[in-house]
């Protein structure tokens, strides 16, 4: 058994797991191999489920969302600025509760807060183990002796790389998002 793609956003597994179906008088059991071979008999992995409905065998394989981290550095005409606000959201799914979904000024359709960060003394944040996909930046606290940026940042977040959907406000390189303000 093996899965040879994985769905959009999340990881392919790239164990390879033999198996051999059993049957003794009406039940039904796998055995798992580690080899083609079936000599070495391993434990069935985490990830993998499988059930019987009468003669017929079915697997599930639980895959990982893939995640990024990523840096956002605010900065101003000619400075990084420190003790910028942000809220950071992403679009909610049918899978999101009514309770976890928001609205957001200048965004469409209802949102979730993922995090609330803050530029440190450099001008810099990190966001670690964000999973890949599509998110919206929004200032919530301009620097003092700036504006709050009239709009939200729109963008996504790839295994190796930020892009952006547009805004006159932001670059991506790599895996850094710079904010601009004036």
């Amino acid at each position: 058994l093996e899965e040879i793609k994985a769905p959009d956003g999340y990881e392919r597994r790239t164990d390879i797991i033999y198996f051999e179906e059993t049957k003794d008088g009406t039940t039904y059991g796998v055995t798992y191999y580690t080899d083609v071979t079936g000599e070495h008999k391993t434990d069935k992995p985490s990830w993998l489920t499988a059930t019987f409905s009468g003669s017929n065998l079915t697997f599930t394989i639980t895959d990982e969302r893939s995640t990024a981290n990523i840096k956002i550095v605010k900065v101003g005409t000619d400075t990084r600025l420190s003790g910028a606000a942000f809220d950071l959201y992403r679009p909610a799914t049918d899978s999101d509760s009514d309770t976890n979904t928001t609205t957001v000024t200048g965004i469409d359709g209802f949102v979730v807060k993922v995090n609330s960060i803050t530029t440190d003394t450099s001008g810099e944040v990190d966001v670690s183990g964000l999973p890949t996909g599509d998110y919206y930046l929004v200032e919530t606290k301009a620097p003092d002796g700036y504006n709050l940026l009239a709009n939200a940042i729109s963008f996504s977040v790839g295994k190796d790389k930020i892009s952006l959907h547009s805004n006159a406000n932001a670059t991506a390189t790599g895996m850094t998002l710079t904010v601009s303000n004036s």
